[in-house]
């Protein structure tokens, strides 16, 4: 079997990535969660936040948060999300802007990210799921489907339904 390799793309995801391995073999822990090693790193003074990283910090969060923010739209009833982050082009800022300050260009910019992200996760999905078939399943191959079509569909389907029987059915308990 080939040595594993770790590919972080900077040197501060590489220390921090570090964190990983140093927080199992210290613990025993296997089964971690990115609290569990952020506590042990900062107990063990591994990592001392300088006021960039809060600020990224902060700003990260800022962001989680703005992904998450919505608006029923009045005619499907569908929860719409109110902020977009959009790139004007390459070696730029990202920009966040409400749905209703949004330019067409700027919505095709927020648009193709996220489509992009979207490939991106899928694509290293099937990655990591032949890699697992081809050396951790002994049985029949997992399969993945790539074709969403049927996921979005199903999920834009209405959560809750009218189960009250109309105006003109008699209630069955008193139609004697």
């Amino acid at each position: 079997m080939s040595k594993k390799r770790n590919r972080l793309p900077s040197s501060y995801d590489r220390i921090v990535g570090a964190f990983i391995p140093e927080y199992v073999a210290d613990t025993g822990d296997k089964d971690w969660t990115p609290l569990k090693v952020a506590l042990w790193a900062i107990e063990h003074n591994k990592w001392g936040q300088r006021k960039i990283n809060a600020a990224k910090q902060l700003a990260k969060e800022i962001g989680r948060v703005a992904r998450k923010v919505t608006f029923l739209d009045d005619e499907s009833g569908e929860n719409v999300r109110l902020y977009h982050s959009w790139k004007p082009g390459p070696n730029q800022p990202t920009f966040w802007s409400e749905m209703g300050d949004l330019t067409p260009e700027r919505w095709t910019h927020s648009k193709n990210s996220r489509r992009s992200k979207l490939v991106g996760g899928m694509t290293q999905l099937v990655i990591d799921n032949e890699h697992f078939n081809k050396h951790h399943n002994p049985g029949d191959p997992i399969l993945v489907e790539t074709d969403l079509t049927k996921d979005v569909s199903e999920k834009r389907q209405p959560g809750l339904y009218d189960d009250t029987p109309p105006d003109d059915e008699p209630d069955q308990d008193t139609a004697d």
